[in-house]
């Protein structure tokens, strides 16, 4: 299993914006623990050896509430933790960051209904871990074609393919009492050459189709440039919400 990742690298580019609409950027992109939060826009590359990366974002909900100390110290509380290859364990872990944001706000009366959406992959040897709450997003790009990982937490509208408003049914936080979540935890084959992993959150998919999305993967071979079309077409389109942007492509 190691020896078919010695010569491959994982190229990864990740980006967060403000928007153009919202005061303050609620964000949090995490790149193998380097963190973009708080900022009205900033981006960070990457170009590894190996196939061992955790990358996550984190999209903050609660205006006044302050979404984004939510979805930093989500981030931050699973940088701090062991993240082993299980699905019972990422589902504790995430589980524990739920609670973690509940305590702080009965230290914080004035965070209490904060709350933070999750997406992320933990990319290894043996596969990818994919875990979600929220309708934060996923994507898998291969042979031209891109497939949802992650599951989106909205209500169930019947006829509707997308999701027409901000509503969600899960997230960490997110309430003015303690309320448990069931993580999206699923494991899919290792990353192969070639094949990109799409994550953002809604800032992008509301403003950009899914086959806008796809054509943009299949065109743009540099995850940098891919993140600079993407951010820059959702911007052009309104960018009505904050704008947050990873990609990992396997060399």
């Amino acid at each position: 299993m190691t020896g078919q990742f010695e010569n491959l690298v994982i190229e990864i580019s990740a980006a967060t914006h403000r928007g153009l609409v919202r005061d303050r950027n609620e964000d949090a992109v995490s790149v193998n623990r380097e963190m973009l939060a708080g900022r009205r826009e900033a981006k960070i590359e990457f170009l590894r050896e190996g196939p061992d990366h955790l990358l996550m974002i984190a999209d903050g909900m609660g205006g006044h509430a302050r979404g984004e100390i939510a979805s930093s110290r989500a981030l931050e509380f699973i940088h701090n933790h062991e993240t082993p290859f299980d699905v019972l364990e990422w589902q504790r872990l995430i589980r524990e960051a739920n609670n973690e944001l509940y305590d702080f706000m009965l230290k914080r009366p004035e965070t209490i209904g904060m709350g933070t959406t999750l997406v992320g992959v933990a990319i290894r040897a043996e596969g990818v871990m994919c875990f979600n709450v929220g309708d934060s997003r996923a994507y898998l790009h291969r042979s031209g074609t891109l497939n949802l990982m992650s599951h989106d937490d909205v209500p169930d509208v019947k006829g509707e393919i997308r999701k027409r408003s901000h509503q969600i049914t899960q997230s960490l936080g997110g309430r003015s009492a303690r309320t448990q979540v069931f993580p999206h935890v699923r494991t899919h084959p290792a990353l192969r050459y070639g094949e990109t992993i799409l994550l953002c959150s809604d800032g992008l998919t509301d403003m950009i189709s899914e086959e806008r999305l796809e054509e943009h993967l299949s065109k743009q071979n540099d995850p940098s440039e891919c993140v600079e079309y993407l951010l820059n077409e959702a911007l052009d389109q309104g960018g009505v919400d904050n704008i947050s942007i990873v990609i990992a492509r396997m060399r």
